[in-house]
């Protein structure tokens, strides 16, 4: 099995999993209602829907460590890379501080889901604009 291939099947399972603990809420009522053509149609509705929600709610958020170079302090000074940078007659502070961002592993699986089920032939084109609705917002950060 190729690598390609268990990531594809990860992320259908993490997006199931996350499907089944909010399909109890009213939203997916009308995902009920419809008949579905293909296993396709039924991911493309179910995440749609999802990231509808998630978007409402705020995205998922969680403090990511960075480290970088710049001209004024942020967080704590990392004296070795701001020694190399003095050294190399840089006029730059190595920083290192955490910063609250969007870019998580949740959110990156719900990205890559969508993109997938976005290239899938299977998908109709109904269920293909309501994804892409959502990706206008999800993706441009």
């Amino acid at each position: 099995m190729s690598k390609y291939k268990r990531i594809f099947i990860k992320n259908i399972y993490y997006m199931l999993s996350y499907a089944f603990t909010t399909l109890k809420q009213s939203i997916y009522e009308d995902i009920e209602k419809e008949p579905f053509d293909n296993i396709h149609n039924l991911f493309a509705a179910i995440l749609a829907k999802g990231i509808g929600l998630q978007l409402k709610q705020g995205l998922y958020r969680e403090y990511i460590n960075c480290v970088e170079d710049l001209t004024v302090v942020r967080g704590k000074i990392d004296m070795p890379g701001t020694i190399r940078n003095r050294l190399q007659a840089r006029l730059a502070v190595t920083c290192d501080y955490d910063e609250l961002s969007e870019n998580t592993l949740l959110n990156q699986i719900l990205k890559s889901t969508a993109l997938l089920l976005l290239r899938q032939k299977d998908v109709d084109e109904k269920y293909k604009a309501e994804l892409k609705k959502k990706k206008c917002s999800i993706f441009l950060k």
